[in-house]
């Protein structure tokens, strides 16, 4: 057997294995994607129930979903900023609630724009 008939015989043994770990990267690379995206809908669609369940959990799932992702730089430290505001001690006055929840509007409008630029 010659060298080209033994690279032909591996190529065709070989060339479904390859193929077929392509396709799972491919798959797993469109599930992540679609992930992010389902989360960012999740938070778009409750943004004015914050604290409903399915909000929460969008919010809590945001440094998991994009966890070592260099792109989602600005989410994550948006994301950070906005979850310190929300651990904040309660506000007395209504003067000092109307800043906090301004605030809070605020930090959640620049957290999905990172995200929907995250998407562009």
């Amino acid at each position: 057997m010659t060298m080209l008939e033994i690279l032909n015989l591996a190529a065709v043994l070989l060339s479904p294995l390859f193929a077929v770990q392509v396709t799972v990267g491919l798959d797993k690379r469109k599930q992540t994607i679609a992930a992010r995206r389902a989360l960012f809908q999740t938070l778009m669609m409750t943004r004015d129930a914050w604290l409903s369940p399915e909000h929460v959990r969008a919010l809590n799932a945001i440094p998991i979903e994009f966890h070592g992702v260099k792109k989602a730089k600005a989410i994550l430290e948006s994301w950070r900023a906005y979850m310190a505001h929300l651990h904040l001690p309660p506000v007395v006055g209504e003067a000092q609630q109307v800043a906090w929840g301004q605030k809070r509007t605020d930090l959640f409008v620049k957290l999905v724009h990172a995200m929907a630029t995250y998407f562009e």
